[in-house]
């Protein structure tokens, strides 16, 4: 295929040397030109042989591969240094716990050789689980191990749809019109905060970019068997809680006593569905996980609201 764009493709990491292995394994290996196409990998402070694994990379024949240490912890941050870095006209991603398909390159492209006026493009994920896919969870819950899939055709999607961070794109102009992604959400090693990839393509396409989803440039994301619990899907909730606050802050201007009466009113309601849950628990019906995790992301708000309506910071 003849590309008239370049990409550049960063893979931001923190102590996942083996894992990372595998990824960078997948983007070396393309189907596209590898005059086309660079790989940036940005390093978040690890302390494993994450650079180790860069240089030996290195020596094998592809497109170009280069190395970037980022020293300010969070995903955000390192996704905003691979960006800055990038020689290519499009900058994507993908986690270092994925591996690419092998024709991902092309079919990214693709898209906006096709669009020439789009702005931003995910794609599609599957899970790849560690045995079979559990039966308990269900499937309005995958999101949260980094599956996603809007169907089979090439199409626009808007707010408050987004595309997903393992499997994104943007034209490296429109990355810096916009200013980067938020450092103030997203992965750190404080907590699971995220919705910094809502509020990315949100402010893209307040300036009028559009976003664009396809199916064909697939990745896949390795899911980690100590995550495949309820424990860690109810810690994501109540941290997804938290993020739709820390998302709606950060594009309006709210008051402390806003923020206390929003805390306040969904706590009263919260009230109404503990003892509804607590009903369900004496007379022996089993909770689902999706009630569980409402209630669990209602907490985490509940939370937000009310210390930001008291003390005004995090």
């Amino acid at each position: 295929m003849v590309m008239s764009v370049k990409l550049s493709v960063v893979v931001c990491t923190y102590n996942r040397c083996a894992l990372l292995h595998k990824a960078l394994l997948s983007l070396l290996e393309q189907s596209a030109n590898k005059d086309t196409y660079e790989v940036i990998v940005v390093d978040n402070n690890s302390t494993d042989a994450t650079r180790l694994v860069v240089e030996e990379m290195c020596k094998r024949k592809g497109p170009p591969l280069k190395y970037v240490k980022e020293s300010r912890q969070g995903l955000s941050f390192a996704r905003n240094a691979g960006a800055f870095k990038a020689n290519g006209e499009i900058v994507g991603y993908i986690d270092d716990d994925s591996t690419a398909d092998s024709s991902w390159v092309d079919n990214l492209c693709k898209v906006y050789n096709d669009f020439p006026h789009v702005a931003c493009v995910g794609g599609r994920i599957k899970a790849k689980w560690p045995a079979e896919r559990p039966d308990w969870l269900p499937q309005s819950l995958e999101r949260n191990y980094g599956v996603f899939d809007l169907g089979n055709d090439v199409k626009v999607i808007e707010y408050p749809a987004n595309v997903l961070g393992g499997n994104i794109s943007v034209r490296k102009e429109v990355f810096l019109k916009v200013g980067g992604f938020s450092v103030e959400l997203g992965r750190s090693t404080r907590g699971l905060l995220s919705n910094e990839e809502k509020d990315f393509c949100h402010r893209i396409q307040k300036t009028g970019g559009i976003v664009m989803y396809t199916p064909h440039a697939l990745v896949y994301h390795e899911v980690h068997p100590e995550r495949l619990n309820e424990a860690f899907l109810l810690r994501r909730a109540y941290w997804q809680g938290i993020s739709n606050v820390r998302l709606n802050i950060s594009s309006n201007s709210y008051t402390k006593a806003f923020l206390l009466k929003e805390g306040m009113q969904t706590l009263m309601r919260m009230i109404g569905d503990f003892y509804y849950l607590l009903r369900n628990v004496i007379t022996g019906r089993k909770i689902s996980l999706e009630e569980k995790w409402s209630f669990l992301s209602n907490l985490g708000s509940v939370k937000e609201n009310i210390y930001l309506g008291l003390f005004g910071k995090h």
